[in-house]
Order: structure tokens, then sequence, then C-alpha cells
């Protein structure tokens, strides 16, 4: 049975496991690549028939499971499972004593789950996180008590294509988390619009991100159960120690397909030592997906230059923009991508006007995050009269296609605006993103996210431009570990910015001589005061739980006074 034909992934599954039944699905490995766990797809099907069945006898249809594991295979197993019992499935990370909850309990809050899956070994330790946050009543589940309860027959439930399969919560980089109603058309489609452009890259991947994230659930786990590919997972921590391990794990398990956020590239290229790099053979990647927004010309630059004595390609290097809203992707470079240099002044005007490399003046340069996939539109809107914008003038992007989830649980209102948008030019409902950004030769170019935007003097500034130039000026600050935003002050709109230090600067760094650099950069850059800057200890910006900024939390942060400075302020 052809991948065309399948009307959900658990078709998707039974076909892996009827044509290539004791081919190995996913292989969890450790910091030294030693195989830890693996499952074939028959063993697959088997182990969530049973997860199934367990959830049918406990009448848990149409009802919701929090899923608390680590990244494991007994966390795939689960949520395969929910998914063929008709459970709705809400992925979160796994709650423990002495790690902030604020965000589990919003999630705990709002999808009120009548049962939270776990592994029988941390069961303890959920049950008292659980209960610091009012979550005493729920019923824990043990996958390996769920996977005991043998199924009566061989059919995995095929649940209807708009029925909801999970729900996805946002990464809460503006506001509280929000669960995103996926349904199971939804995620094939996108699996499918994803395969289309990976081509076979998506035949063999290699992942570290987590289980809990979108991308690493969508883009990965259930990517390789539509390709039929086997997937290498590790743990994220692994890879966050060691990154190299994460490129070993490429190199010697012949990854076509790598994806993570930019900070994952960029640790990649500090942290992996020439000897390292030596000893990899990257020849075998065909799809490096830098999942951020926007990317950094510089970050793909500085990649492709360190590794590329390992046989990485140029042509692998796969920018690409999407959001939980559209179930995961958006846009993918089909091959290189292109890179814009725009003048500073134009964008200042929402405009994108290709400028010379030797041209005077200030310029950027943007990256392209490649044309939508198959049977996705965008469009740029002015994101107060919704008219569409003509190629290279900067609004809000807003998408259309089949992978356009239903809405926000339990927010009728939000879901009507963010999903149910008519632009004023064109027929059908939008999902409005909330991100800015252009389309140049029918490309999408992503400048930052609207609620950012900072106008100052009369003239637009995106936050992404302005932390690169403060990062770029001092090298004591961390790489993508800054957070500019704007605060009234004097009835006018000034900037801050929080910083984090390199931990190896801890000692020797002289905050007034860091302060004095960043504000020069700034001004000469940008044209544009430097109000007051903060400088903090590594992993203390707020971040999602994908490692993006969470812009308008730290500002918030700073002015409830909660950052722990380290030395004194430009203001101090």
């Amino acid at each position: 049975m052809g991948i065309s034909t399948q009307k959900t992934l658990l078709h998707c599954l039974c076909r892996n496991a009827s044509e290539s039944p004791t081919a190995k699905a996913f292989v969890f490995v450790r910091g030294d690549l030693e195989e830890t766990a693996s499952v074939t797809w028959q063993e697959l099907l088997d182990r969530v028939r049973n997860v199934a069945a367990t959830l049918r006898k406990r009448n848990c249809s149409g009802k919701t499971a929090l899923i608390a594991c680590p990244s494991s295979i007994e966390y795939i197993v689960a949520f395969l499972g929910c998914m063929a019992s008709g459970t709705v499935a809400v992925p979160i990370y796994p709650p423990r004593q002495g790690r902030t909850l604020e965000r589990i309990a919003s999630i705990l809050a709002d999808a009120k789950p009548d049962v939270v899956f776990t592994l029988e070994e941390q069961r303890r330790q959920v049950k008292e996180a659980l209960a610091e946050m009012g979550g005493e009543g729920l019923e824990l589940l043990s996958v390996e008590e769920a996977e005991s309860a043998k199924s009566e027959g061989d059919e995995v439930v095929h649940a209807d294509r708009d029925s909801v399969a999970y729900l996805q919560y946002t990464s809460g980089s503006i506001a509280s988390p929000k669960g995103v109603m996926v349904t199971h058309g939804n995620l094939l489609e996108n699996a499918r619009m994803f395969n289309e452009r990976l081509g076979s890259a998506a035949g063999s991947i290699v992942s570290w991100m987590p289980l809990f994230h979108d991308f690493g659930l969508i883009g990965i786990v259930l990517q390789a159960i539509y390709s039929g590919g086997r997937c290498v997972l590790m743990a994220p921590e692994t890879f966050l120690m060691r990154p190299v391990r994460w490129l070993q794990a490429a190199s010697r398990y012949r990854a076509g397909m790598l994806g993570g956020p930019n900070f994952a590239w960029e640790l990649c290229v500090s942290r992996i030592k020439p000897d390292q790099i030596a000893k990899l053979d990257l020849s075998c990647v065909e799809a490096a997906i830098n999942g951020a927004e926007p990317v950094r010309a510089r970050t793909l630059e500085d990649f492709l230059h360190a590794f590329k004595p390992a046989g990485f390609r140029r042509d692998a290097l796969r920018p690409g923009y999407g959001l939980a809203e559209a179930t995961l992707t958006v846009t993918c470079c089909e091959g290189a991508p292109r890179m814009l240099r725009a003048r500073a002044a134009d964008l200042e005007q929402r405009k994108v006007i290709h400028a010379s490399d030797d041209e005077a003046g200030q310029t950027r340069m943007l990256v392209s995050c490649g044309k939508p996939v198959v049977d996705c539109e965008v469009r740029i809107v002015d994101e107060e009269s919704l008219k569409t914008l003509p190629e290279g003038v900067i609004g809000e992007v807003v998408v259309s296609g089949p992978h356009i989830a239903k809405g926000y649980h339990g927010r009728t209102e939000e879901s009507n605006h963010t999903f149910a948008c008519r632009i004023t030019d064109n027929e059908g409902m939008w999902l409005r993103t909330g991100d800015l950004g252009c389309l140049v030769d029918g490309e999408l170019y992503v400048t930052g996210r609207s609620k950012d935007l900072m106008i100052m003097g009369g003239r637009n500034h995106y936050p992404p431009d302005i932390e690169l130039t403060a990062e770029r000026a001092h090298p004591a600050l961390r790489r993508s570990s800054c957070a500019a935003f704007s605060i009234e002050e004097d009835r006018e709109e000034v900037l801050v910015i929080v910083a984090e230090l390199e931990r190896t600067a801890l000692r020797s760094a002289k905050p007034s001589e860091i302060l004095a650099a960043v504000r020069r950069g700034i001004a000469m850059e940008h044209d544009v005061h430097l109000h007051d800057m903060v400088l903090i200890r590594p992993g203390s910006l707020s971040r999602t739980s994908s490692g993006k900024i969470r812009r308008q939390n730290c500002r918030a942060m700073y002015l409830d006074n909660v950052f722990t400075v380290f030395g004194e302020s430009a203001n101090g």
C-alpha cells in the first residue's frame, strides 16, 4: 500500500509493519552512540495496540491523556496508543520537583487531562510534582502497565481524519501556552507536504529534539512513520552536553536529515573541535533543517565553513519556517538558501530592496526560509486592513492549507481571530501567524514577531537585528542569548537589552567595557540610543521549550527587577 493511499498516520504504521516487519523503526543511543533500546515496525505496532486496548477498556476515547515521559520509545508508544484509541494526547516534558512547573500547571488547567502517562520508575516523582500544581487527584498510568494488557484483535482503530489527535501547546513566546487542536488529517497532510519537499532525506533521520516539542514529535518521529525510514534518537541532554555526539551519530548511522533550531547549529560550530570534525563523514546529509525565525546568515555560513571538510554540502542547508497552528511546516528551502542583502533604511520603512555588497550605508543580510510546501499558500498582509501587500513589502504572514489546525482548545474567540481570518482581496479563511515577513521571488523572508516590533524615533526596528549587533560588539556576550525590547520612558519608546555572558567570561568580564562596546555598536548600526542594558549569567534568559527567547517575558522580568545583574547596568 503506497504512501498516497494512506488515510491517517496509523495506516502508515500498519503499512510499515506489513512491508518491513523486522526493520528497525526507532533506535535510541546513549553518549557513546551504542544502542540502549530499539523497536521494529511490527514490535511498535504490537505495543501500540496493547496501549490502545488498555485505554479503550478504561473508556478513554474522547478524553485527554498527558504524556509525561522522558524521550524514549515508551513516549512514542504512549502517543500512538492514544491516537489508536481515540484518546487526545497532550505531550509535555516530564514534571519533576525543582524544575519550573509554571508551563505544565498552565497546561493542566487548560487541558484538564483524565490520565497521565509516565514510566514506572518515575511514577513517584511525577506524582509529587503534579501534587505541587494541584493535580494530586490525577490518575497515573505507567506505559509498562498499559502495555501489559494484550489487544484482542489485530486492528488499530483508524480514527476519522477530522477528529482531534492531540493538543500541541504553543511555546508561549508571547503569552501563556495555548492548546492547538491538531487533527489526524492535519498530521497526515503535514507529513505528506514535508515529505515532498524533503524527498529521500526523510528515509534516515538522526535527532536529539525533545519529543514534547512539535519539531521533535511531528517533524522527526511522525515523519519517520510516514516515510517508513529508520529514526535514530538521543536524549536532548546528550546533545547539549557534547554537541559532537549528534553529528557523530549522523556520520555513523548515515543520516539523510537533521533538524534543529538556530542555537543547535551554533553550538556545533562553537564547541566541536577541528580534530573531531576530521573524523566525521557528513556527505550523507541531504537536508539540515534550521527551524528558527529569523534564520541567521552567519550561522549558516559558519556551519558550512566548519563542516565542509567533513563532506557537508551547501545545498544541504535547508532553512524552514513553521508553527504549531499550521501543525508544523509552512515553508522549506528545496536546496541552498537564497540570501538577500537589504538596506537598513528600507527595512525601517517595511520594505526589502536589494543592496549590492559594496553599497554604502548600513545593510542587513536576510535569509530565505524557502517557498511554501505543496498545497500550502502564503500571503503577506497589512495587519490592520488585512489587504494583500506586494512582493518586497513587510507585513504579517498569513497561511492557508489542509494542514491548518482546527483552533485553540477552549478558546473560541482567539480561535476565530487567529484561524478564521478573511483577507480583503481573497476568498477563504487564513491563519494569522503573528509573524512579520515578506515574499521576494515567491520565497519567504521572516523578519520577526509583530508584537516584538519596536518603533523608536518614528522608525521600525526588529529585535533580531539589534540583538545580533549587540552580540557582535563584544566576545564576552553569548551568541543567540540577547533580548532586545522597548519600554516607555518620558512618553517615548526607548531601547533595553538583556544579555547573557559567556560562562568563560564570568571572572574576567569588565561590564563597563562591554556596555560601552554595545552602546557604540547599536548607535553606529541602528542610529538608536541604548537606554539600558543589563548583563546576566548564562541560562538566565526566559526561553520557550524550543529555546526561543521570550522577549515579552524578559521585558516583564526587567520591569519587575527580577534579573540578577552582573556588574552594573548601562543606567547604573
